[in-house]
């Protein structure tokens, strides 16, 4: 339904709303809780279209521009005044007291606001020219800005990790393809995929920390992202050992897995949001969060030589030097997994008692971390045990 359609029923609209809301009890049922809904992004939406009221009211004298809506706040503080930003009518209200540079800011708004109305269309991009000049010239922090939104749209637009991900699956394939087969240039083409995918899978990580700022892991969604690219490092490491193919299919599904599990964290919306004030430290987020991801990266490593070992032993075709070769490689893998995660929860443990006052607690979190060093020590043990 569009707003012309709704306009000549808003009178009762904002009267149901007003009865729903003023209850202070949740809606009673779906049809309330939709009015208030509607309500709510009508009102939106009416703020927004009268953002730019003034630009129509000639010098901008009268109510509309005095009571303008707060909605969008695009325009930025003086320096020395105002803390906070303001939107086109409440910066117009108060023009008296801004500075000359914004005033004129204001008049470039009013300008491509007045050319999108006659269908000026060069016009109103030569006056938004000028205004994002005038912003950048006036704030050197806004230009950083400026080009740090870029770089996310253009981050967006070529999403690096889906392509790392396609990149990494046929890896994968092609090498498995390569044992079924015995086809040597389906390994030399898995390995150009597998370096492709993991210059991608780096540029996206990079891109991710120019925009915000901050180390390579702050959330769930980039732990396993971060996972899957240490994974396949530690996969072409592994092969530069042991040139059989098994260190490059294991980075390749490292990489793969984990940036499959990562997109499904994406569902759930910005993958970009602001850090809890407990947690804002990139000193400990470069330094425990990176180390202990590390860890789990040898993990995952080790966990797919494993699984690829098992099947092998339960095959027909057994090959002693290549059981050799699988087990150095896992406990490669495993004793890289083990240092980094025992280092990496006993910085965390200490980054706990400066943030909350206590090194330990027996919280889920701390009982995974250690669950994970005990396990590996158990296989290490056991190995020189000689189980």
């Amino acid at each position: 339904v569009s707003f012309r359609e709704l306009q000549p029923h808003l009178a009762e609209l904002q009267r149901l709303a007003g009865r729903y809301a003023g209850s202070g009890a949740a809606p009673a049922g779906a049809a309330e809780g939709e009015i208030l809904r509607l309500y709510y992004n009508v009102s939106e939406y009416y703020h927004l279209a009268r953002a730019f009221h003034f630009a129509w009211s000639g010098s901008g004298e009268g109510t509309a521009a005095g009571q303008g809506p707060q909605a969008p706040a695009i325009v930025p503080p003086a320096a020395g005044g105002a803390a906070e930003w303001l939107s086109p009518a409440s910066a117009w209200s108060l023009r008296e007291r801004l500075p000359g540079d914004v005033v004129q800011e204001l008049n470039l708004l009013a300008a491509a606001v007045k050319a999108h109305g006659q269908k000026d269309w060069p016009g109103r991009a030569a006056a938004l020219d000028d205004f994002n000049r005038s912003l950048d010239r006036r704030s050197p922090a806004l230009r950083q800005g400026r080009k740090r939104m870029a770089l996310e749209v253009a981050f967006n637009r070529f999403d690096p990790f889906f392509k790392a991900q396609l990149a990494y699956g046929l890896a994968a394939l092609l090498l498995a393809l390569s044992w079924a087969i015995g086809r040597h240039w389906m390994r030399r083409l898995g390995l150009i995929l597998l370096l492709a995918g993991l210059a991608v899978h780096a540029g996206g990580l990079a891109a991710r920390m120019l925009i915000m700022g901050r180390p390579p892991v702050t959330n769930l969604y980039e732990t396993f992202v971060f996972v899957g690219w240490a994974g396949a490092v530690l996969g072409l490491g592994l092969e530069a050992f042991e040139k059989r193919g098994l260190g490059l299919l294991s980075g390749a599904l490292a990489g793969l897995v984990a940036l499959a599990v990562a997109g499904r964290y994406a569902l759930d919306g910005d993958t970009m949001g602001m850090l809890a004030a407990v947690l804002d430290s990139n000193l400990w987020l470069s330094t425990h969060v990176v180390t202990i991801a590390l860890g789990y990266a040898g993990c995952v490593v080790a966990g797919i030589i494993g699984h690829w070992a098992l099947a092998r032993e339960l095959s027909l075709q057994r090959d002693e030097e290549a059981g050799a070769r699988r087990e150095r490689m896992l406990l490669a893998a495993l004793g890289f997994g083990l240092a980094f995660t025992a280092i990496g929860t006993a910085m965390g443990g200490i980054w706990a008692d400066q943030s909350w006052g206590r090194f330990w607690g027996w919280d889920p979190k701390e009982n995974g971390a250690l669950l994970i060093i005990l396990w590996c020590a158990i296989l290490l043990h056991a190995r020189r045990a000689g189980w």
